[in-house]
C-alpha cells in the first residue's frame, strides 16, 4: 500500500472559513448589481408583455382568416363596443346571423397593463370573407398600448394580411 503523505503551508488555505465582513461585502455588492438591472429588467418585461398581447389578437385574427378560407364561411374577429378590450370569434351562419366560435377573450386581464386603444369602426369587427380578404374597402389598425405609453398597430390589409408595426 502506498501512502501519500500531504503538507499544508502557513499561508492562504490555512483557514478556508468565510468572516462575517466579506460575507456582507458580498452581500452588499450583490444587491448593488441586482438595483442596477432591476429597471432594465422591469422594461423588458413591459415589452414582452406588449408584444405577446399583440401576437395573441394577431394569431386570433389569423385563424378566423384560416378558418373562413377553410369552412368557405365568412369569420369575423368582433370587439366589445363598450370594453374594446374583449373580443370573439364568430361564424356567419346566414346572411349577417352569427354564431359564437369563441367565448370573449380580454388582453387587458391576460396581459396586465396592456389595453386596446383603438378597434375597427364601428361595427367593431374585423370580417373575412371565404376567400381570407377583407370584407371592408379599407385596410384596418387596431392600437394597443401599455402602461408605459409603448403601442403596437395590427394591421390588417385588404387582401387579409396581418403584421404587427
Amino acid at each position: 500500500m502506498v501512502r501519500i503523505k500531504v503538507r499544508f503551508k502557513k499561508g492562504l488555505f490555512l483557514n478556508p472559513g468565510v468572516t462575517a465582513t466579506e460575507l456582507i461585502i458580498l452581500i452588499a455588492v450583490l444587491a448593488i448589481i441586482a438595483a442596477v438591472a432591476m429597471p432594465s429588467f422591469i422594461g423588458t418585461l413591459k415589452k414582452q408583455r406588449i408584444d405577446a398581447a399583440a401576437r395573441h389578437l394577431v394569431s386570433d385574427l389569423r385563424l378566423a382568416q384560416s378558418n373562413a378560407v377553410s369552412t368557405g364561411k365568412r369569420y369575423r374577429v368582433l370587439f366589445n363596443s363598450s370594453n374594446f378590450n374583449q373580443y370573439k370569434t364568430q361564424m356567419e351562419v346566414s346572411s349577417d346571423n352569427w354564431q359564437d366560435v369563441t367565448g370573449w377573450t380580454d388582453i387587458s386581464s391576460t396581459y396586465t397593463g396592456v389595453s386596446v386603444q383603438s378597434a375597427p369602426p364601428s361595427p367593431y369587427d374585423v370580417k373575412f370573407n371565404t376567400r381570407g380578404a377583407l370584407d371592408w374597402t379599407a385596410t384596418i389598425t387596431i392600437t394597443i398600448r401599455d402602461s408605459s405609453g409603448t403601442t403596437r398597430n395590427i394591421i390588417v390589409m385588404t387582401t387579409g394580411k396581418v403584421n404587427i408595426s
